[in-house]
């Protein structure tokens, strides 16, 4: 059975652990194919390719870093994939880079603005 086939029917053989696992590993990859059939820079490419490794970021010196620390701080809004997925690959923003004070006052202002969308938008 082709995958275009089985994806409708995926949830009568798959739990919803199992489909967000898959969900969870291939997301970057398909991030990747799409952005490439937009003719995105290699760049981009591979900071949507490689944003979910496991590292410590010092620097926001590439794109990669970027994604990553953005993507990071997100996750502490709202985070779509469960904590043993998230735990599989630890990431974390350096102290030197962003303080922990730092951190809270950008998510506090995300969340503002978040709020804000969602009010002009609904």
């Amino acid at each position: 059975m082709s995958l275009e086939r089985f994806a409708p029917v995926a949830h009568e053989y798959l739990d919803k652990a199992t489909r967000l696992g898959l969900v969870f590993q291939w997301h970057d990859g398909i991030g990747h194919a799409l952005l490439s059939t937009m003719n995105q820079t290699d760049d981009i490419l591979t900071a949507v390719q490689d944003h979910e490794a496991a590292a410590t970021y010092t620097s926001l010196t590439n794109w990669t870093s970027l994604l990553a620390c953005a993507d990071y701080l997100g996750q502490q809004i709202a985070d779509w994939a469960p904590a043993d997925l998230r735990a599989s690959n630890p990431r974390s923003i350096s102290e030197d880079l962003l303080t922990a004070e730092a951190q809270t006052e950008i998510l506090a202002q995300a969340k503002e603005e978040l709020a804000s969308l969602r009010a002009a938008l609904f």
